[in-house]
């Protein structure tokens, strides 16, 4: 995957986001946007193409607007499914809104 494909999938994943707080947000202005649970989930780092993705993503995610829209978590679970269904159950019980994986 180029790095303008990568560039654009963060940046359209994140604006979802984005998107939806504006749009629970336009309902009623008085109440503080919610900060949305990002996880980013790895099931291996330690390939040039998978820091670099992920150090990406961790930028996007500290850029205005999306560092007061997104709280973003970085889980990496290994390789073992298991140890990577075991992350994910966590995710949703800890109440992800989104969940951005490769």
């Amino acid at each position: 995957m180029n790095y303008r494909k990568t560039l654009k999938t963060c940046a359209l994943a994140l604006g979802a986001a984005a998107v939806l707080a504006g749009s629970v947000t336009a309902s009623n202005a008085q109440t503080p946007p919610k900060k949305y649970k990002v996880y980013l989930s790895m099931s291996y780092s330690g390939n040039g193409y998978q820091t670099e993705t992920s150090n990406l993503i961790k930028a996007l995610a500290a850029t205005p607007p999306y560092d007061k829209l997104v709280d973003l978590k970085t889980v990496i679970s290994g390789t073992d499914v298991q140890a990577q269904a075991a992350a994910y159950q966590s995710m949703v019980s800890a109440g992800a809104d989104a969940i951005i994986t490769f």
